[in-house]
């Protein structure tokens, strides 16, 4: 009995093993493995065409265009009907966070850390000040605001 073992052990191939005796059966091995390396390259240029495509749509979004006020995010130029408008850097940031949050209302605390960093959650008059001179650069009409709208006791919102 273990020599019957022995002998199947050593002298007969596992099942379900890969084994070739004819050529064209070699030559279909070659053709799978080649159309195997081929499709896993189109997939690849498949993906990577995608994220190029989410890429271009993102770049998009940057570029937000509401009725007459146009923000580059990339070149930090802002356009508000017909002339170019002048923000000094952190009214541009607030500016970016503010619409980076569109409809959603953003809390003062987390605007002011956003904006000015971790340590500035209490000082609401900062942000009142650079909300009304943000408004007076970008609103049509200050007073009846369009674009930075003021959520009550809660803090502001980039409007829809």
């Amino acid at each position: 009995m273990a020599g019957v073992l022995c002998f199947n052990f050593f002298f007969l191939p596992p099942l379900f093993t890969f084994y070739l005796a004819d050529t064209q059966n070699w030559v279909a091995l070659v053709a799978f493995l080649i159309t195997a390396v081929v499709a896993s390259q189109l997939s690849t240029s498949a993906k990577n065409r995608a994220l190029d495509a989410m890429r271009q749509r993102e770049e998009v979004e940057r570029l937000y265009e509401l009725s007459r006020v146009l923000i580059d995010f990339e070149t930090r130029k802002v356009r508000a009907g017909n002339k170019n408008v002048r923000l000094t850097p952190k009214e541009f940031d607030l500016l970016r966070y503010l619409a980076s949050q569109r409809g959603k209302p953003v809390p003062h605390r987390e605007l002011l850390q956003a904006v000015w960093g971790p340590d500035y959650g209490d000082q609401t008059d900062y942000l009142r000040v650079f909300i009304t001179h943000l408004r007076k650069k970008i609103e049509p009409n200050p007073a009846k605001p369009k674009y930075i709208l003021t959520e009550p006791w809660l803090g502001y919102r980039f409007g829809d």
